[in-house]
């Protein structure tokens, strides 16, 4: 989004400051999440800024300092369902640890009550915190268009592209599980893991390739560099588990998917239904074991009449109402109401 007003960004780092993009990034020493929450705010009250943007529930609890010791509006980002998504980042979920996501959830829910506005990540959040903030609007995480260009010629064979989360074994095995069933019916298919593989899973992930000699046909690829990998026939795999922290949240990779016309296998969420199955580009599967998500592949590499349609329905969706330019009219409202000329 275009603006003429300055954007700075504050956060845990080596305590230096850079400019990227235009943005100015300060950051700051990280001791503890309470030392954090003061650094941020002693920080952020010298900057005197206009709209102070908070991104973390925590940084509710001295909201409402900024908008009586400045005269700055504060914003809040909900960009996740808060109490579902500590208990899936930090589970298993004992006592303590729903204890300190319940204590979250409720400042988060009385915070809000004290700022001048609420943008969420996902309409589901109007059922949430949204109901207490009366100024909100719904922001999802739709990408560029311009940043959607696959290179062509595309290579040639067939691809199964992984763009997600993978932070536990069980991921890792579920996508290799599924391709390795796959190859063994279709065995020109590439993997394309599209995110951050952690170091501590390398040598899982080196174990299980070179135990079938495939390590030559998977690929682990950065958040930009995996587009130019599509082939002729390609299919996006976005398959979380069943935790509720995913039945609430929507999976902006399906988004990046339809518009790069990639027909989706994806577990069936509130989100993947309407997106995906009512839509018909994708898939939408109730369990999520390799040999399911496997055969749908095959029957998608094997359908061209039935991919190539659903990749048609994926572009016209893309271009005409999940795409990044749709949010910027929004914004721009938003932040226009709340501060007339």
């Amino acid at each position: 989004m275009r603006t003429s007003c300055s954007q700075i960004i504050i956060g845990p780092g080596d305590g230096g400051e850079i400019v990227r993009d235009g943005v100015r990034i300060v950051t700051y020493q990280y001791r503890s999440p309470l030392m954090s929450v003061f650094t941020s705010y002693y920080i952020a009250l010298k900057m005197r800024a206009r709209v102070y943007h908070l991104h973390d529930p925590e940084l509710l609890i001295l909201g409402w300092c900024f908008r009586l010791i400045t005269s700055g509006a504060v914003i809040y980002d909900a960009h996740c369902p808060t109490f579902h998504y500590f208990l899936w980042k930090f589970g298993p979920a004992g006592p303590r640890l729903r204890l300190k996501a319940a204590l979250l959830k409720l400042i988060e829910s009385i915070g809000v009550i004290f700022i001048d506005g609420l943008i969420m990540a996902a309409p589901l959040s109007k059922k949430g915190i949204g109901r207490f903030c009366p100024r909100k609007i719904v922001i999802r995480d739709f990408p560029e268009i311009k940043s959607t260009k696959i290179q062509y010629p595309l290579l040639p064979g067939k691809a199964l592209i992984y763009r997600g989360l993978m932070e536990k074994p069980a991921d890792l095995n579920l996508i290799l599980e599924t391709f390795f069933q796959v190859h063994l019916v279709l065995p020109e298919t590439h993997l394309v893991l599209a995110c951050p593989v952690p170091d501590g899973f390398d040598p899982v992930l080196a174990g299980r390739l070179h135990e079938i000699k495939l390590e030559q046909q998977v690929i682990v690829a950065d958040k930009t560099g995996w587009k130019q990998l599509c082939r002729q026939r390609t299919i996006g795999l976005a398959t979380p588990n069943g935790n509720e922290y995913f039945q609430r949240s929507e999976q902006s990779e399906i988004y990046e998917y339809l518009a790069l016309g990639i027909p989706v296998i994806c577990g069936r969420t509130p989100f993947t239904e309407q997106i995906v199955a009512e839509k018909e580009t994708g898939i939408v599967l109730k369990n999520l074991t390799p040999l399911n998500i496997s055969e749908t592949a095959i029957k998608l590499f094997s359908d061209d009449r039935l991919s190539s349609q659903m990749s048609i329905n994926a572009r016209h969706i893309s271009k005409n109402d999940c795409n990044w330019e749709k949010n910027v009219v929004e914004l721009n409202n938003f932040f226009s109401g709340m501060f007339p000329r």
